[in-house]
């Protein structure tokens, strides 16, 4: 009885130390990875880009992040990948971006190298690896005219395992609210009920798993059903004013305060009913010119279209002559 209460202990003791050599993960807190592709504020020639850095001894895999132009003022989130080797390719539109690059193991993580500022200035050439999302990108919908018919659609990558679909409502993705969520997607699109979309902002993201790396690409888009609150007001030609000669006119306008940026119609016509138009333009902005060619007495007024296409109130009439 003695033996057995001398060699139990001793044995467990063996398996614990045993089984905490499996487990310890080397600590890579204060490492930080060193970047040799690109350097910072280089310019990238050649597409694929080519992400390279030194190995972080005790890392298994490395997560590099690339957004444009910069993190501070994100306009898109070029990469978010995960990596287990040191070398990476990955094919970029000319433009200015930033990388971070985070070195892990399974307990811990490095600091973070970044954000290393570069460009690239190259021809976009399509390869292994490459992953764009298609539609809806950046796109406004009213769901009237221009109605979204709920398909998502992204290009193919090389050595696919599979894709993951995920779809929130909310002003940015990692705060947004979630609507749909599908793993193990063989195919390039997904369709969802056009009835689950209602006023608001949508952002979606795909990861591709690769046999090498998990490829993530986010996309946004804007469903406004909302019309405009307020008409522009229509200035010049003035109401009752008499324009001397036929031939170029300014017109201008402005818009209101709660929507200071939109597409405008302007219309020209010899009828208060506007029933017959004489000239009309389509423009961004508060003012365009256009050419009365003939001497006669014309109304004129405007509208406005939001980013969706829903249009306001038409502006006030202005009434003019032309010698």
């Amino acid at each position: 009885m003695k033996k057995l209460i001398i060699y139990i202990p001793i044995l467990a003791g063996l398996l614990l130390v045993s089984s905490c050599k499996d487990i310890i993960a080397e600590d890579i807190t204060g490492e930080t990875p060193q970047m040799l592709l690109p350097t910072p504020g280089s310019t990238m020639t050649d597409n694929p880009v080519q992400f390279k850095w030194e190995e972080v001894e005790g890392a298994t895999r490395y997560r590099l992040q690339v957004v444009s132009p910069s993190f501070s003022a994100i306009q898109s989130y070029a990469l978010d990948t995960v990596v287990t080797t040191t070398n990476f390719f990955y094919s970029l539109d000319s433009n200015s971006y930033e990388l971070k690059l985070t070195a892990m193991n399974a307990g811990y993580e490095s600091q973070t190298l970044g954000p290393l500022h570069f460009q690239v200035d190259a021809a976009f050439n399509p390869g292994n690896g490459d992953f764009e999302l298609v539609t809806p990108v950046d796109e406004y919908f009213n769901q009237s005219t221009q109605a979204f018919d709920g398909i998502f659609k992204w290009t193919n990558v090389d050595n696919l395992v599979n894709y993951e679909f995920t779809l929130k409502k909310g002003n940015d993705f990692n705060s947004g609210a979630l609507i749909y969520n599908e793993g193990n997607i063989s195919g390039v699109q997904k369709s969802l009920p056009e009835t689950d979309f209602t006023q608001g902002d949508y952002h979606w993201r795909v990861i591709a798993h690769t046999g090498t790396a998990d490829i993530t690409r986010y996309a946004s888009f804007y469903i406004d059903t909302i019309a405009p609150t307020d008409p522009p007001t229509a200035l010049l030609p003035a109401h009752q004013s008499n324009n001397t000669s036929a031939g170029q006119i300014t017109f201008t306008w402005q818009n209101s305060g709660s929507n200071p940026s939109m597409t405008a119609k302007v219309e020209v016509s010899s009828f208060s009913s506007f029933s017959t138009l004489i000239n009309s333009a389509t423009v961004e902005g508060e003012s365009t010119v256009l050419t009365i060619s003939s001497a006669g007495s014309y109304y004129w007024r405007v509208i406005n279209y939001d980013p969706a296409g829903n249009p306001s109130a038409y502006s006030n009439v202005n009434f003019f002559t032309v010698n």
